[in-house]
Formats: C-alpha cells, structure tokens, sequence
C-alpha cells in the first residue's frame, strides 16, 4: 500500500520558462529510442506524482546486520559518508489526468548503509539485483541564459593503477535521492549551488522533467558506477549568461591570480538546439579556459570519450526532446 507524500509547497516564484528546444508536451517515445528510457517528459514538476510505501524497504534475513559491519569498517576509511534516508523507486507509472500526461512514482524509504553494501561490497553484488537497495538519483541538465548547456569537467581516475583522465558531467549529476519531496530535494541542491549559478529559486521555477532512465549495471570499480537502479533527469534554465557563469565558475574554483588553474576545474559549453553551430565561438569576457563544443553531437563523438555514463545519456535523451520539437505534431 502507498501514502499520497506530502503536497510539496508552492514554489515562491511564478513558473518560468523551460530550458529551450524543448517540446510544449510529453512525448511518447517507444523504449527503443534510448536504451533503458521508461517514461519521456518534459514533465513540469506538478505533473511528476509522488506517493510513498508505507513500510520501509526490507532485504533477505541477514543482510541488515552484514550492512552494519560493513559500514562501520568502510565509514571509518572514508569519513565524509554519513548515513540518512535513500528513497528507491519501487514502483512507477505514466498516467493521463486532466488532459495531461503524469508520472506516478512510488517511492519506498531505506538508508545509505543498506544502499552501500547492496550496491558497492562484493558480498552485498552477489545478491540479485532484486534484492539489493534500488536507489534513485537526480540528474540536472543546465542551460545559460542565452542558450548553453554547460558542463564540468574533473578528474576522473580508471581502475588501472597510473592510469588517470578528465571527465565532463552536469553540475548536478547522481544525487541521491534523499527526500521523498522533489521539489524540496532539488530546490536544496540547486541552493547549494547559488555561488555559481545565480537565482536558485528562478532555476527551479523553469524546471522540467526531462525523463527516467534505468541505469546500467555496472561492475564493482568501475569509475562510472553509481549505485543507483534509476535515475530521474531534469533539465533547468539559468538567469546568468555563459560569460556570467564562466565568471562566477572562475571565483568559486579558479586558483589564485598568476597561478595556473587547478586540473580538473574548467567549465565546458555546448549550443543549445536554438543556437547556430557558430555560436560556439568564445565571446567576450570569457573565461579563456573555458572550452567550447560547436554541438551536442561533437562533445558526443569526442574521442577518447569525454562524458561520464550519466551525462551522455542524458544528453541523449535531450537530443531525443530536441529532434520531437523539430519535427513537430
């Protein structure tokens, strides 16, 4: 049985437009579009339907008390992890209600130590994947105010020793779900962020559900693991301008004047649908670190690879959002 969640309160500013190219409705997209796509948006937050089970997650007898060993060896090595509420997604749904397209959500609360040890010990991943923890995570997809998508790149470290590179992802990217309240959940992350991205409650008030996605499994060390079994991809519209934000990215993380800029601190651009190749090219008072893609499909096709797992399928999932517009009804 499931609990309708508490009615999320009103945003304290008025809907604002949505990142651009996108479509007016919700697409049907059939699932071979994108692998692992189970329900297309956009989707305004009003229109993602939230309920909660009633019972917390339960796991095979024994499992609880091997969690609890584990976390107390693996939170001793790393200190920053600290134990809370996870919510999975045990259930969804797409529905049409007031001549709209909703997305039902059931969510079923658990904890951060059961989600380690299904997802990340090697004793937890010889469970069956039904049995372990199925986090959700949120992905958000950022457009400036004139039209860039604007991605971070950092360092990402292989599983082969000596074997190191940059990866580019959403500043946004795998959050664990730890609130059954959306709208609160992103509203504190994208607070979070206000330094660098400005007027976090503007940037709520554009956002859109952009799709979920099921995530890939992925092997124990494998840098692109995320312990999550979903994960729900928004897309929001920023007040700064990609000069603006270069800036602001420049303040917050840039190294000392005189002093080159730490590796793995540089922000990358990409024109949005609405934006001509050519609008790639650096304008002025921009960071001359920034980089720059002339389209989504050139950052896509980068090799060696320069996204991370998530990022690419979102961006993939966007590129789907981009070519329904351009098609039309």
């Amino acid at each position: 049985a499931a609990a309708p969640a508490a009615a999320a309160p009103a945003p304290a500013a008025a809907e604002r437009p949505p990142m651009s190219g996108l479509p007016g409705t919700p697409i049907n997209a059939p699932a071979a579009s994108l692998p692992g796509l189970l329900a297309c948006g956009p989707m305004t937050l009003n229109m993602v339907k939230v309920s909660t089970a009633t019972t917390e997650r339960s796991y095979p007898a024994g499992v609880a008390a091997l969690a609890d060993i584990y976390w107390s060896d693996v939170s001793k090595e790393t200190t920053s992890l600290v134990d809370g509420p996870v919510w999975c997604l045990s259930a969804w749904e797409k529905r049409t209600g007031h001549d709209q397209q909703l997305l039902h959500l059931e969510l079923q609360r658990s904890n951060r130590r059961l989600l380690v040890y299904t997802e990340q010990s090697d004793e937890g991943r010889l469970l069956p994947k039904r049995a372990r923890c199925p986090a959700c995570g949120i992905t958000v997809l950022m457009e400036s105010a004139d039209g860039f998508l604007i991605l971070f790149q950092n360092p990402l470290v292989s599983g082969s020793p000596g074997e190191a590179g940059q990866v580019m992802s959403s500043a946004v990217e795998n959050c664990t779900l730890d609130d059954a309240d959306l709208a609160h959940f992103l509203s504190r992350t994208l607070h979070n962020m206000d330094k660098y991205i400005g007027n976090a409650q503007d940037a709520l008030a554009s956002a859109r559900c952009l799709g979920l996605l099921q995530s890939d499994e992925q092997p124990l060390g494998s840098p692109v693991l995320t312990a999550h079994h979903y994960e729900l991809i928004f897309g929001v519209r920023l007040t700064r301008t990609a000069a603006e934000l270069a800036k602001a990215h420049d303040e917050v993380h840039g190294a000392p004047q005189g002093c080159e800029k730490p590796m793995g601190k540089s922000v990358a651009f990409i024109p949005s649908a609405n934006l001509k190749a050519d609008a790639g090219k650096r304008t002025s008072g921009m960071d001359a670190a920034a980089c720059f893609y002339a389209s989504v499909d050139e950052v896509m096709t980068v090799e060696p690879p320069v996204l991370s797992s998530t990022s690419r399928r979102a961006l993939m999932l966007l590129q789907h959002l981009y070519r329904a517009t351009a098609s039309g009804p």
